[in-house]
Order: structure tokens, then C-alpha cells, then sequence
């Protein structure tokens, strides 16, 4: 008899081990904010740099030795084959406005393009005619969205279903993660602006849409175990008040494959 109890408590206490362990950090009401476009010459870097990250690609001969293995994904196929010129021609916004490492991200709709990299003062994004390349509205500052001093990590997002864009990244102080909901398809309109305040600073969050749970999820990087915040996605583009939900992610790890 004492075998099997000490059988079931250790059944018991595995199971808890690698369970998932709930938290909620309250409600957050969000503020409307619209865009501000900031000058030109706080925007876009004094010098812009090139750096060559496809160096060596163009070469028809590869190295098949046992050095390393082949890598499938480099194009190495005749020049007669590739296209000598771009379909369009992109003016983005540089490596980063200057600033390592840029965080480059990027969404589009079925006319917009939205791109957004770090800056001295947080993220900053850039609107484009997807059909064209052409600059639309010039470099923007999510901080002008309203909220405090952003620090940069920016995420863009573009939520079909409901046609709204959503503006990530987190704060200067305060352990926040800040976002911007566009109150309609129009991302030069007036946003839903929200601040979650994290337990630790949530660095590299990476956002996600889940909606057959009704929900907006970002993981981050706060030491230990991934993080995972859950937030309600229908009230998110309504900017009504949200709940924001927390959990640990514990994952038994198989090292034999």
C-alpha cells in the first residue's frame, strides 16, 4: 500500500512539473491615438549603408566537398535564367535608421504596405503603395500613436478577417508591451492604444492571432521559461477594455529525438 501511494505522488507531481501555471495581470482600457509624421531629417539616417548579405551567391560553382553540406535553398542556376530587372523598386527605411540590430518587419494588405525597423527613439514605420513602391506616409515614430517612449522590437501586423492593422513594440521603462489597434482598415486613421505591463522587461516578444479562441497572443523572453500573454482579440478591435492573461510554458524535452 505504501508502494502505490508513493507511486501516485510521483505520478502527481510529474504531471505538475510540466503544467501550465496561469496568471492574470487585470484589465487595461486603451487610449485613441493618431498618427504624427516626424521631420524628415529625424527619420532617415545621415549615410546609408549596404551591406553585402548575399555575397558570393551569383557563383556557379559550389563547393561539394565534405566541408560542409549542400545548401538546396542557394540559387545557383544559369544567369540566363534570372531576371536582370526588378518589378519594383522599394525605397524602404535603411538598415534600422542607423540603429543594430534593425528588427526589419513587414505586412501588407491588398494595397498597403506597412514596414517598420528600430530608431533612436523606438520603432519607426513607413507606409507604402504596395502596387508601386511608393512612399505614401513618410517615417513615423509609434511613440506619436500615443503611450509612453517606445524602446523598439517593432512587429507589424495585418489582421484580414476584421481588415486592422496592429502596431507592436515595447516601452523604453516600465517593463511595458505597447499596441496599436487601427480603429478601421485605414492605416493612416486613428488607432486603439494599448500598455501591458509585464512582471519583467519582455524582450524579442513575437504576436500571433488565434481566432477560433477569440485571441492575440505574444510570447516573450523574461529569463527561465517562455512567457505567453493572452489578450481578448474581439475587444482589442472594438478598444474595449482588455484582460491580459499570463502563463509559464513548461515542456518535458525529449534529448533522444
Amino acid at each position: 500500500m505504501k508502494k502505490l501511494l508513493l507511486n501516485l505522488f510521483l505520478v502527481t507531481l510529474s504531471s505538475l512539473s510540466f503544467a501550465q501555471v496561469s496568471e492574470f495581470y487585470g484589465n487595461f482600457s486603451p487610449t485613441t491615438s493618431h498618427m504624427v509624421p516626424v521631420e524628415l531629417k529625424a527619420a532617415q539616417p545621415n549615410h546609408v549603408v549596404i551591406k553585402p548579405n548575399f555575397k558570393g551567391r551569383e557563383d556557379v560553382v559550389v563547393d561539394q566537398s565534405q566541408t560542409h553540406l549542400p545548401d538546396w535553398v542557394w540559387q545557383q542556376h544559369e544567369s540566363t535564367e534570372k531576371v536582370t530587372t526588378a518589378t519594383i523598386v522599394w525605397q524602404g527605411l535603411g538598415l534600422g535608421q542607423n540603429m543594430s540590430p534593425p528588427d526589419p518587419t513587414v505586412d501588407s494588405d491588398s494595397s498597403i504596405t506597412m514596414a517598420s525597423t528600430n530608431s533612436g527613439g523606438g520603432a519607426v514605420f513607413r507606409i507604402f503603395n504596395k502596387a508601386t513602391g511608393a512612399t505614401i506616409a513618410s517615417s513615423t515614430t509609434m511613440q506619436s500613436l500615443g503611450g509612453p517612449a517606445g524602446y523598439g522590437d517593432p512587429i507589424v501586423l495585418f489582421y484580414k478577417p476584421a481588415r486592422r492593422w496592429f502596431l507592436m513594440e515595447f516601452s523604453a521603462t516600465g517593463n511595458k508591451l505597447l499596441l496599436h489597434v487601427s480603429q478601421t482598415n485605414n492605416p493612416q486613421g486613428a488607432y486603439h492604444t494599448y500598455q501591458f505591463t509585464c512582471p519583467s522587461f519582455p524582450d524579442y516578444p513575437k504576436w500571433g492571432f488565434c481566432p477560433t479562441s477569440d485571441a492575440f497572443l505574444v510570447s516573450t523572453n523574461e529569463g527561465g521559461p517562455p512567457r505567453i500573454y493572452a489578450m481578448k482579440l474581439s475587444s482589442l478591435l472594438t478598444g474595449a477594455p482588455n484582460r491580459l492573461f499570463s502563463e509559464w510554458i513548461r515542456i518535458s524535452i525529449d534529448h533522444s529525438g
